[in-house]
């Protein structure tokens, strides 16, 4: 596609193919072996029907591994490559085309995940406020969705310049580098906004200090995703503009796989409790528990008590869970998120 800078051979830079696939490959595997274990912990150890939360994250999943197959496209068609190595045959349209498709792949994966995480939190509490809250968020990270697939699709006119190299050339585009900039922060702004929501119902929780500490490390695993939107959106200035695109993608290919399966793995984070307790119940109890244990009976106030009260001050139906640590050993099939129904008596999530 162009020629090397003077003095270089135009293959003996090699190629930056393997860190790619490395990162791919891994964080991909980390993210389905959580979500498998999510789901195998919703249906056989917890054992009650999937939530539209778990639906979510499924089709996540799918995204993710979508993205992955096209990304790993995209290294046969000369990402990780110096651009004066790929061929022209390869970059039009494939390597346009398979951009585009990584584009709207990796933008599912994130807001599945980011929308997995919300549904989640409507069964945190039943205070009203924060309901609100989450269900204008989910509204916000819809639209975000669509804004960003519809860019992705029609942000040329005609629409087939966006992978068609020849009609790129005399076609009107949207200004590529604003939008995705503005695109990314606003990314940023909702996986913030994401993270601190818990807190709201977490800390005036009565519990002892290292167990709400738990929860709030449960929680905070959203960090990952933060930090790795932040490194995305500082590489990607000098990624649109710069003459060896194919090579210095690859850097951006990496961070958006961190950030797409972070996301999943967050989302998961949550509902893994009971198979630990179960399989790892030395983990949980050295992790969670420790020696403030046998103080959480007199210092922590049950938060199904807590949520009995709001539901009669607010005479809401809707299903309302706990988020509790479970030390006795005939509970170790009990959830971390435990359901509150009318009549006070817990049931497992």
């Amino acid at each position: 596609m162009a020629d090397p800078p003077l003095g270089e051979d135009c293959f003996a830079a090699g190629n930056v193919r393997g860190g790619m696939i490395a990162a791919g490959a891994s964080t991909t595997t980390v993210a389905f072996i959580l979500v498998v274990m999510r789901i195998f912990t919703r249906v056989h150890i917890v054992k009650r029907s999937l939530g539209v939360d778990d639906y979510l994250i499924i089709a996540s999943m799918m995204m993710s591994l979508a993205f992955l197959a096209t990304g790993f496209k995209m290294i046969d068609l000369g990402v990780a490559s110096h651009f004066w190595q790929v061929k022209a045959s390869d970059y039009d349209p494939g390597f346009l085309i398979y951009g585009t498709c990584t584009t709207m792949t990796y933008s599912l994966t994130v807001i599945l995940a980011k929308l997995s995480l919300l549904f989640l939190y409507l069964r945190l509490s039943p205070d009203r406020t924060f309901r609100i809250m989450v269900v204008s968020l989910i509204g916000i990270v819809i639209a975000y969705s669509v804004s960003y697939q519809l860019l992705s699709l029609f942000g040329c006119r005609p629409v087939y310049a966006s992978w068609d190299a020849e009609a790129l050339k005399t076609a009107t585009c949207v200004d590529k580098e604003t939008v995705y900039m503005v695109l990314s922060i606003a990314n940023i702004i909702m996986d913030v906004i994401i993270l601190v929501l818990p807190m709201r119902i977490v800390i005036p929780l009565q519990m002892a200090r290292r167990q709400k500490a738990s929860v709030i490390l449960l929680f905070a695993t959203g960090a990952f995703v933060c930090a790795a939107a932040i490194k995305r959106i500082i590489i990607l200035p000098p990624l649109l503009t710069t003459p060896d695109y194919s090579w210095d993608v690859a850097e951006q290919f990496n961070w958006s796989f961190l950030e797409a399966n972070a996301g999943i793995v967050c989302a998961s984070v949550p509902g893994l409790k009971p198979f630990f307790v179960r399989y790892l119940p030395s983990f949980i109890s050295s992790r969670i528990t420790g020696s403030a244990s046998h103080n959480t009976a007199k210092k922590s106030l049950p938060y199904s008590t807590v949520i009995e009260n709001n539901k009669r001050r607010r005479n809401m139906q809707s299903e309302s869970y706990e988020l509790q640590s479970q030390d006795d050993a005939s509970d170790r099939d009990s959830a971390g998120l435990v359901r509150a129904d009318d009549g006070g008596k817990q049931s497992k999530v």
